[in-house]
């Protein structure tokens, strides 16, 4: 009787006990205590040595000291022009903020806009955890075409048949141009040859009469001008260059009704990098790294080190926080007849 008696009492009291736990609240983790002496993984969907690598490998540190974290380890993902590693990081990565990437925003936003089926596994570039995105502001550049040709300005080019440039591949921001330039100018059949590396394989081109225009930074463009290899006809952007006051600036003499293309160019130019993690991540947490990035983008010592690394062009613009990826929705949300006419448009140059 007594045996019977103990094993109630006990069973009692083991289940009074797991109740008990059954009951009591999970101790709530603060983003700063998961972050702390943790090692953080930080995914480069490229080969090590390129601008990518380059740029996470300068700020990692400094991230890493922001949240509190052991180190923020970088991890090379190569693969299928990045789309691989930003793939994985959407489908495989954990979702707690221990995995986080650098981004090659262009490439998501082409890839969506103009549906082109490349191996990324989300349907939206807007189902990442946008940390904050950075990049030039997009530099100013020269319109040349060679010596030889009889072009002045800009606006000789309109109504010219059959002009030729010179891109390494379409659906990218170097491929904008020629898509701006045919649409602004009104020129149907400009032709855009692929396959040059780079933009001084394309100027090269001209320079030898391959092509018939060219867009280099005013800077680079000058040393071609000086010695006469290639004539300036103009210049990007909004407003005249103070450096060549006499050339048109090509928002001057675009067409009526094309300064969507317009827009659209000079948004997309300034699109570069991004730091993002994947979906599902608590909100908490993603917020902890943005403010973590906000400051790490305003320490001296980051600009410092940037600048050393010859980078200091990447932190000319950036956006952290909701601002990151807000600014991709107006394309990201066009309408599809709008992007069904963006894609038709940019096919039509290929040759």
């Amino acid at each position: 009787m007594k045996r019977w008696l103990i094993a109630v009492v006990g069973l009692i009291s083991i289940m009074v006990m797991v109740a008990a736990c059954a009951r009591a609240p999970e101790k709530v983790i603060t983003p700063e205590e998961f972050y702390r002496g943790r090692t953080v993984t930080w995914i480069v969907p490229w080969a090590p040595g390129g601008g990518y690598d380059t740029n996470s490998r300068v700020l990692a540190p400094f991230l890493a000291k922001e949240i509190g974290a052991k180190q923020i380890l970088i991890e090379n993902m190569p693969g299928g022009g990045g789309y691989v590693g930003m793939s994985w990081l959407y489908s495989s990565a954990e979702r707690d903020g221990s995995v986080i990437s650098i981004m090659a925003l262009e490439k998501l936003l082409f890839n969506e806009m103009f549906e082109l089926g490349e191996p990324v596994a989300c349907k939206s570039m807007m189902e990442y955890g946008w940390i904050a995105e950075w990049g030039g502001v997009g530099g100013r550049s020269v319109y040349m075409v060679p010596s030889a040709r009889p072009w002045k300005t800009l606006s000789d080019l309109k109504g010219v048949s059959g002009l030729k440039m010179g891109v390494s591949t379409a659906f990218s921001i170097q491929a904008m141009t020629p898509l701006m330039i045919s649409k602004c100018l009104g020129l149907p059949d400009l032709r855009m040859i692929l396959g040059y590396s780079g933009s001084a394989e394309p100027t090269v081109a001209t320079m030898r009469g391959e092509l018939d225009l060219t867009a280099e930074e005013w800077d680079i463009a000058a040393s071609y001008i000086a010695g006469g290899l290639l004539k300036p006809v103009g210049t990007n952007g909004r407003v005249r260059m103070s450096q060549y006051p006499d050339l048109p600036c090509l928002y001057e003499v675009i067409l009526p009704g094309t300064e969507k293309w317009f827009d659209r160019q000079e948004y997309v130019s300034s699109i570069f990098r991004g730091l993002a993690l994947p979906p599902g991540v608590p909100d908490d947490r993603l917020e902890f790294l943005r403010a973590a990035a906000d400051r790490m983008f305003h320490d001296p010592e980051v600009q410092e080190a940037m600048i050393k690394r010859g980078s200091e062009i990447w932190l000319e613009r950036v956006s952290v926080g909701e601002h990151a990826s807000e600014g991709l929705k107006p394309l990201v949300d066009m309408p599809q007849s709008e992007k069904a006419e963006f894609k038709s448009s940019m096919l039509a140059l290929i040759h």
